[in-house]
């Protein structure tokens, strides 16, 4: 089954987030930390994946690295930060897309409609 995975430390933000994607008819599942958002796409493969990324126990780019190397992932991934410079370190790393925090929800259901496979 496809879904949005959503990867972000904070709990206010990843709520709102599930309930913003799950309003707009998404199947939303998250995670708090990077290993453990690993091990839900290793055994669930996501549609598209949403990352903070500043998250407590991996950098951005281990975090995406070791998503690539999953057997048959091919989710786009957002990124998502407030750090400066974002649109730069997401392609750095090789995340399909940014968006800087804060952002509006529109902004956000925008690029994930463009951003999630068809």
């Amino acid at each position: 089954m496809s879904y949005i995975l959503v990867v972000e430390d904070e709990d206010v933000l990843r709520e709102l987030l599930e309930i913003v994607l799950s309003e707009e008819g998404y199947e939303v599942r998250s995670a708090t930390h990077a290993v453990h958002a690993l091990e839900m796409a290793a055994s669930d493969r996501p549609s598209l994946v949403v990352f903070d990324v500043t998250l407590p126990d991996l950098s951005a780019a281990e975090f995406v690295e070791r998503y690539r190397a999953l057997p048959e992932a091919t989710a786009p991934l957002i990124a998502v930060s407030g750090i400066p410079n974002l649109a730069e370190e997401a392609e750095r790393i090789g995340a399909d897309a940014s968006l800087g925090k804060p952002f509006e929800l529109e902004d956000l259901i925008c690029l994930v409609h463009r951003t999630l496979p068809r």
